[in-house]
């Protein structure tokens, strides 16, 4: 009986030992620090090697152009429209005939202005021969002279309100009135322009103006086509009203395909290279107003300060800090300091 409680006891015994041994294996095992991953193993990163690529930074803008030159005729007579001597699309050369007003209008006197004029040109031609034949004197001859050219400016400046000739060479883009309208005062009659040039003009901020310059190269698309220009004049003095600046864009259109009055669409390149550094903006780290990007080398986050250009959409140019061949870290820079141990994902 004893020898049996003995056996009982020992068993008992090692079944405890057994347990307290599986419990000690099944123990688990503290996570790692993050201090202890950074130092054993180091943070997982990525990286891009630097390379110099092409960039450009562009401003855009909306606006309506005109041609090159444009002037609007306005009535200077009120009466009825007795000729149109051109259509919409004509090209047209200075001093053409355009429209015809009525000359017995009683308020312009047009009859009396010729019949003096006609007979101050008579005297004036009669005088001249005279006056080289040594029949008159120089006196008589140059008051002749000066009452015939009196006569003349009067009957041009009439026949200027009755016949309307064109200010300007260039093509007609607007007629608004047609034969028979009765017009009133200054109303618009047609408009010419040269269209072999367009003019656009934007508005930019403080912070815009100082990154445009004369000569700047110019996109404009309207309907599908793209056009050139460039940045011909820029105002010097903001407008009280809009807080911004005037912009004048002139556009090449050889063909005359764009029109006056259109908007278009203007991107103003205000730089352009094919030798900058770029990387994304995320990667700069901002402290105490300095800039910072992290590189890899030999196999430890290198911290380094560097100097930014011009931003576009989500890139910076690194003008200072950075050269080719570099190893930039692209990701989790936000548990990067400098000297710590890192490893490439792979």
């Amino acid at each position: 009986m004893k020898t049996f409680r003995t056996t009982i006891i020992l068993a008992i015994m090692t079944a405890f030992a057994m347990l307290n041994v599986s419990c000690q294996k099944e123990k688990p095992v503290p996570p790692r620090s993050m201090e202890q991953i950074k130092s054993e193993e180091g943070i997982p990163v990525e990286i891009s090697t630097i390379m110099p690529s092409d960039f450009s930074k562009e401003l855009s803008f909306f606006s309506t152009v005109s041609g090159i030159v444009e002037t609007v005729e306005y009535t200077k007579v009120k009466d009825q429209i007795l000729s149109i001597r051109a259509k919409v699309g004509d090209y047209v050369k200075e001093g053409q005939l355009l429209m015809e007003f009525p000359t017995n209008n009683p308020n312009l006197q047009y009859e009396q202005a010729k019949v003096a004029f006609d007979n101050a040109e008579k005297s004036y031609k009669r005088m001249k021969e005279l006056l080289a034949a040594g029949e008159i004197s120089q006196q008589v001859y140059d008051n002749t002279q000066a009452q015939y050219l009196v006569s003349k400016q009067n009957m041009e400046s009439i026949e200027k309100l009755v016949k309307v000739k064109a200010p300007i060479s260039g093509t007609m883009i607007s007629i608004p009135v047609r034969v028979g309208d009765v017009m009133g005062d200054n109303q618009a009659l047609f408009t010419i322009a040269q269209l072999n040039k367009m003019i656009a003009k934007v508005q930019a901020t403080d912070r815009e103006l100082v990154q445009i310059k004369k000569g700047m190269p110019v996109q404009a698309f309207w309907n599908g086509i793209e056009y050139r220009g460039v940045v011909s004049d820029i105002g010097m003095e903001m407008n009280s009203m809009t807080r911004s600046f005037p912009i004048e864009i002139t556009i090449d259109n050889p063909k005359q395909t764009l029109k006056s009055g259109v908007t278009v669409d203007v991107k103003i390149k205000v730089k352009e290279t094919d030798k900058a550094i770029i990387i994304d903006r995320k990667l700069l780290v901002d402290e105490a107003g300095k800039k910072y990007v992290y590189l890899e080398k030999d196999g430890i986050a290198s911290k380094r300060q560097v100097q930014t250009g011009i931003a576009s959409g989500t890139n910076i140019e690194i003008i200072d800090g950075l050269k080719p061949g570099d190893n930039l870290i692209t990701c989790c820079t936000s548990f990067l300091e400098d000297g710590i141990k890192i490893k490439l994902n792979k």
